[in-house]
Order: C-alpha cells, then structure tokens, then sequence
C-alpha cells in the first residue's frame, strides 16, 4: 500500500459536531482507489467485524494502527470507550496515575469506508462527536482519520470497567485487525471483569 495525501476541506473554521454525508463527502483523497473513500479510526466496538457487519459497514482496507496523542478510556457513559489526550491532567481513567506509563497510546484499525459507510456509523454513534486526528500504521507512515469523540457532556468524571460484552467486542477487533501483542484490551485496563 502506497502513502496517501489526505486533503481536509471543512465548511467555515471549526468542524461541525455532526457532519452530514454531503459534509463528509468533501474530504477528498488523493491518490485513492475512490474519491468518495474516507480513512476512519475505530478503536471500540468499531473495529470488531462482527459489529461492523451488523451495522451494515463494509470496509474497503483495514491496517492496524496507533494514535500517539490519544489513549483509550472508558469515560463515556455507560463505560463505553473515549480517547482523550495523553497530556490531559484531569482524566486518570480507571486505573489511574499508572494508565499513561503502562499504555501510552490508543491502538485501534485504520478503517477505508465510503462516505455512505462512515454516515452509516454515525448513525450509531449516540453521544460522540466526529473529529479528525493523526495515527500511524506500525511502519510508522501517517494518516489523517476521521474518529468519534464523547461529547463532553456525556463523559463521566472517572472511568469505568466496561461491560464484558463491550470488552468481547474490543478483544474481537483487536485480534482481527493484529494490533501490537504489547497492546491488549486488557493491558488497557487494570480491573478485573467478570
């Protein structure tokens, strides 16, 4: 696979929360196999096939990939998963102080999606808003990628354990997309789950 350059064109100077079709359509990328593709960062149940099927959502590419400027928590209601920054002085997540030293960063799938799959997503995507951030495949090459963020006022003051079944959904994806075997779902949090 060949590096591509992504060109982010957004309507006024801050994105929308919610971006519609039509908006997510107008990122373009060069050198694609398809003008309409998107790269997309599915760090929770997203990157499990089995949700994504039941979704409706049909990747065109997956690559396994981190995020150096994020890591995982599980700070949206009702423990669902939230990237927030590594630098982010106000969130321990569940563990606490230990959680930036032992997982520094948010390890998901790199996800090419038309721009009708990623609308599909955010369908279901209640409560996170679309961003866009940097993430690097394990040969270090660099994407800009769409993500979905908790909105602030969904986010709990400290994180939760997920569920067991949430937590099934993350170890699937993290198995079918091969991420680091340093970076284990469980490694992400140091709570036991029954």
């Amino acid at each position: 696979m060949s590096q591509r350059q992504v060109v982010w064109k957004t309507c006024g100077r801050q994105k929308p929360k919610y971006l519609s079709v039509k908006q997510i359509s107008q990122v373009v990328m060069m050198g694609s196999k398809g003008e309409d593709d998107v790269w997309y960062f599915a760090y929770g149940a997203n990157m499990s096939p089995s949700c994504l099927r039941k979704r409706g959502v049909h990747p065109l590419e997956i690559v396994a990939v981190k995020c150096p400027t994020l890591q995982l928590t599980f700070n949206h209601r009702g423990a669902f998963g939230n990237l927030i920054p590594l630098d982010d002085p106000t969130e321990d997540g569940p563990r606490g102080e230990n959680q930036r030293a032992r997982v520094p960063c948010a390890h998901g799938a790199l996800l090419r999606l038309t721009t009708e799959d990623l609308g599909r997503l955010q369908q279901f995507e209640g409560g996170y808003s679309l961003r866009d951030c940097k993430v690097q495949d394990y040969d270090g090459r660099t994407f800009v990628a769409y993500v979905f963020l908790s909105n602030k006022l969904l986010q709990l003051e400290k994180g939760l354990p997920p569920t067991p079944r949430y937590l099934g959904l993350l170890q699937e994806g993290a198995d079918a997309v091969a991420l680091e075997p340093a970076y284990t779902v469980r490694d992400v949090m140091d709570t036991e789950v029954g």
